[in-house]
């Protein structure tokens, strides 16, 4: 049962498939944790976090990150395959957020938000240590994708993922039936692992993407926020 608050009420679409995914997960992997296995697991994780942030040890957890163009024949620049600005203010847009940059929308306000101290930054080294900027061109002859990962296989039209142990690997493809993203929580499929993102939702207020309402980067925010283990703020079935 999909979430009304998920549906787009243009489209009448979901917007997000992370939590169906996620159950598509768990019936495919019966010894995939359960919801409350994982967070049993992850609690100390989070007060050892919590530890360290009042001791004033930590460090800013810099993330690298590959981004997958996955296009149909179009030329660089032209929607889906999109420009290396457009990528770069997607970049821009998930730091504003996560690092509650003010003057951002990723603010708020002086009393909502916080800092995650998680940062992202174009890869600038490929899995055999050679220069990159970070972003995959792929031409696919598919034109349309859905939440069944094969945007994440070259051998399905997609790319293949970097080392998802080293890189936060996302992939920006022409999505169907109004889907803006999806995400993988923690845990699953080392070669699935990472984010999906419509192209037109790709961008920032400096280069904005197509998708009308959707077209600031957000949506990746969001999806990230998953890959992340952050589940939706108005709950997912007994979330």
């Amino acid at each position: 049962q999909i979430d009304p608050q998920k549906i787009n009420p243009k489209t009448g679409s979901i917007r997000c498939a992370t939590t169906e995914y996620e159950s598509y997960l768990q019936e495919k992997h019966p010894n995939r944790m359960k919801n409350s296995e994982f967070e049993s697991w992850l609690a100390p994780l989070v007060q050892n976090r919590a530890t360290m942030r009042t001791s004033k040890t930590n460090a800013i957890i810099t993330i690298p990150v590959v981004v997958h163009v996955v296009y149909n024949g179009q030329p660089v620049g032209t929607a889906p395959n999109i420009s290396d600005l457009q990528v770069e203010s997607q970049i821009t847009v998930l730091n504003q957020d996560f690092r509650r940059m003010s003057g951002t929308p990723g603010y708020n306000t002086n009393t909502v938000g916080a800092d995650t101290e998680i940062q992202f930054v174009l890869a600038k080294q490929d899995p055999n240590g050679n220069p990159t900027n970070g972003i995959v061109r792929r031409s696919t002859t598919v034109s349309s994708f859905s939440s069944n990962n094969a945007m994440k296989f070259t051998a399905q039209g997609g790319s293949d993922a970097w080392n998802t142990s080293q890189y936060l690997n996302i992939w920006v493809c022409n999505l169907g039936s109004g889907l803006l993203g999806y995400a993988q929580f923690p845990g699953g499929a080392a070669n699935t692992d990472g984010v999906v993102v419509l192209t037109g939702s790709v961008g920032g207020p400096t280069v904005p993407g197509t998708t009308t309402s959707y077209n600031l980067g957000r949506t990746a925010t969001h999806e990230v926020g998953h890959w992340l283990n952050l589940r939706h703020i108005w709950g997912d079935a007994n979330c």
